[in-house]
């Protein structure tokens, strides 16, 4: 379980075991463009052109989207969201990932841990998706320790490293959670 606090920029929203998820500052729109540029981060969530500080800005700010940044020691180390939220079909999917530096240290599993927790929780989704590309293992194991199931493959649906990549697709509904 989670606590929920005051959602003032850049103040913790969400409090889990080791790391918090703060809600997102200006300040912060250089760390998530710095590492979404970074083919360590990039590949893995389907990103085949640079961002610019105004694309940042609008991914951040999306109207169907919350993000949050998860920090250790109020250190950020990635960033965690809620898109294609649909309010009145009570959907959305997940999307997370952890800097480099700090990956293998257990960070990605509780961001999206909370971040479901927030979808079904507060947001009161009926269900939750969430797409993970061929190679990505990390990813798929935290998403099936959270419950989720492997519902489908999109064929060559992303491209990196000068090769197409499958995608696939994950589900969660809430009576499963």
């Amino acid at each position: 379980m989670y606590t929920v606090r005051s959602p003032m920029p850049g103040a913790t929203f969400i409090s889990g075991d080791r790391i918090d998820l703060r809600t997102v500052e200006a300040d912060d729109y250089a760390f998530v463009r710095r590492h979404a540029n970074d083919h360590r981060v990039r590949d893995w969530i389907g990103g085949n052109e640079p961002n610019d500080p105004d694309d940042v800005e609008a991914w951040i700010e999306a109207a169907d989207a919350i993000g949050f940044i998860p920090v250790v020691d109020d250190e950020p180390v990635g960033y965690v969201w809620l898109f294609r939220i649909e309010r009145s079909a009570r959907r959305a999917e997940i999307g997370y990932w952890i800097a480099p530096e700090f990956q293998g240290q257990g960070y990605g599993s509780e961001a999206a841990k909370l971040i479901v927790d927030y979808a079904f929780d507060d947001l009161n989704c009926h269900r939750v998706t969430a797409r993970v590309y061929e190679g990505n293992e990390p990813s798929s194991r935290i998403l099936e320790s959270l419950g989720f199931q492997h519902e489908g493959c999109l064929r060559e649906r992303g491209y990196a490293d000068g090769e197409y990549l499958d995608c696939d697709l994950y589900g969660l509904l809430a009576a499963e959670y």
